[in-house]
C-alpha cells in the first residue's frame, strides 16, 4: 500500500516525507496540486472540463 502526500508546499510536502519515513512508512508518493495527485491516481480530474 501507497500513502499520497498532497500539498501545494514543497516544504511541507518534504517534512511529512521526512516525519512518515522516520516512523517506517517508506512507499511514498507526492504530489503538489490535486491535478497532479489526480494524474498519480490515474484519475480524471473533474475540475478540468474535456
Amino acid at each position: 500500500m501507497k500513502i499520497l502526500l498532497v500539498d501545494d508546499s514543497i516544504r511541507t510536502r518534504l517534512l511529512l516525507e521526512k516525519t512518515l519515513v522516520e516512523a517506517g512508512y517508506n512507499n511514498l508518493v507526492t504530489a503538489g496540486s490535486a491535478a497532479e495527485a489526480f494524474e498519480v491516481l490515474g484519475l480524471h480530474d473533474p475540475a478540468v472540463e474535456v
